[in-house]
């Protein structure tokens, strides 16, 4: 065996074809395969090169992968931009037609109803970060008990105005974060009513110097994209002045909203 059957995901039959000059993993052409109701998007490759035991070792190799992935997301992305695609993970293989017709059938009605209910839905990224220090000057403009302890503060005579501005200090230290956060809940719940589903991606703990404290991922239908990103792009301007940064990106396969990938924090029929 000389070829494998490399799988970028499933259209349904209404799909575009594929242009002929689109290139994918292993420089192979990419084409349809119809299955009978449904179209597979495939490409061969050698099987030298990815076999089983060959992308085992080569999974060590961070260039080797990001080169495949960087081939799979340019085909997922045309399909994403020509009608959508229900997206398979990187690197998934089949020794020929044959076994991927196999395992098709047995997994048919999943793949249409998945086909069904992402049609003419793609993937969004949101991410709200802040500058710490920024935020943290202009804490009262968005915190009633900063806002309260300097008002105690103004009015109070030297000796306790020194004490109270110590716990100032303190309530800086644990306040910023979290209207950080509320903050960028805020964002998230403007966009909510754009939004088909949202799932929240964790955010990492760490030392960053514009820690993200909402990362999600939005479910949104093709005709309120550019809703979102005007929206968006408001939220940003509103808390910008408070150190804070909204951004959106997109749109890409909906691979955070397939089956079994977690749940959705809500629906919106907004």
């Amino acid at each position: 065996m000389s070829r494998l059957l490399y799988l970028y995901g499933f259209v349904a039959a209404d799909a575009p074809p594929p242009p002929l000059d689109l290139v994918g993993v292993g420089e192979g052409a990419v084409r349809r395969l119809e299955l009978d109701g449904l179209a597979a998007v495939v490409g061969n490759v050698p099987a030298a090169e990815f076999s089983t035991e060959a992308v085992e070792t080569r999974m060590r190799d961070l260039a080797w992968v990001g080169d495949q992935g960087a081939l799979h997301e340019r085909v997922v992305t045309w399909f994403v931009d020509h009608g959508g695609i229900l997206p398979a993970r990187l690197l998934t293989l089949y020794s020929g037609e044959p076994a991927l017709r196999a395992s098709v059938e047995s997994g048919r009605s999943r793949i249409e109803a998945e086909i069904e209910r992402l049609r003419g839905l793609r993937e969004w990224d949101l991410k709200v970060s802040y500058r710490a220090e920024e935020l943290r000057r202009g804490l009262a403009a968005v915190s009633a008990a900063v806002a309260a302890l300097e008002r105690e503060s103004a009015a109070a005579d030297p000796g306790r105005r020194y004490l109270l501005e110590r716990k100032k200090e303190k309530l800086l230290d644990s306040e910023t974060g979290q209207a950080a956060r509320r903050l960028g809940d805020e964002a998230l719940a403007a966009l909510r009513p754009l939004v088909r589903e949202v799932r929240r991606v964790a955010t990492p703990q760490d030392t960053a110097e514009l820690p993200v404290v909402v990362h999600a991922a939005l479910l949104v239908e093709e005709g309120r994209e550019a809703d979102l990103q005007e929206r968006a792009a408001s939220e940003g301007k509103r808390l910008a002045p408070h150190g804070v940064t909204v951004s959106v990106s997109g749109p890409w396969a909906p691979y955070r909203f397939l089956a079994g990938q977690g749940e959705s924090e809500g629906e919106s029929d907004g």
